[in-house]
């Protein structure tokens, strides 16, 4: 006849170091790969975004801008930089941006800079798009490989 031991019934046993150990180290296995995986997976270029950022600040002319001559004494003059940003077109995997910038500098005239690009909307990168231009749409250019200075993915009112 066997008889059990009363001594061993209702005794918990820490876990072992080993134990704790490996589980440690399997966390941090998995941690370490979410964190380098996981941000460009979760992140993407926004498909319907349509935002406005203003820049103000002060530009000093050299030249006249009516005959490009020096100027005598340079002259410092307020600057606006207004710049919107908007999705024309997007699947999940690009999206197609609109860019329109416009400088005020004092009293002269607005100049308005136009150029579309389609990125990735992952990684941000450029990619090859036939529709792609700068300052006018006779101007088509190739932009693959290189990025573009956009909003920050936070930015809720442009600024």
């Amino acid at each position: 006849m066997i008889r059990h031991s009363t001594y061993l019934q209702g005794r918990h046993h820490a876990p072992s170091p080993l134990v704790l150990s490996s589980v440690g180290l399997a966390f941090l296995v998995v941690a370490s790969r979410w964190l380098a995986i996981a941000p460009g997976q979760l992140v993407e270029y926004l498909g319907d975004l349509n935002q406005t950022a203003v820049a103000k600040g002060t530009v000093t002319l050299y030249l006249d801008p009516a005959t490009g001559r020096p100027l005598s004494t340079p002259q410092p003059l307020p600057l606006t930089i207004q710049r919107n940003l908007r999705v024309v077109e997007s699947t999940g995997s690009w999206a197609s941006v609109q860019e329109t910038s416009t400088e005020r500098v004092g009293a002269l005239g607005p100049e308005r800079l136009a150029q579309r690009y389609t990125l990735d909307r992952g990684t941000l990168e450029n990619l090859a798009d036939r529709g792609s231009y700068a300052h006018t749409t006779l101007n088509a250019i190739d932009r693959t490989g290189v990025y573009s200075i956009n909003f920050q993915f936070s930015t809720s009112d442009g600024s």
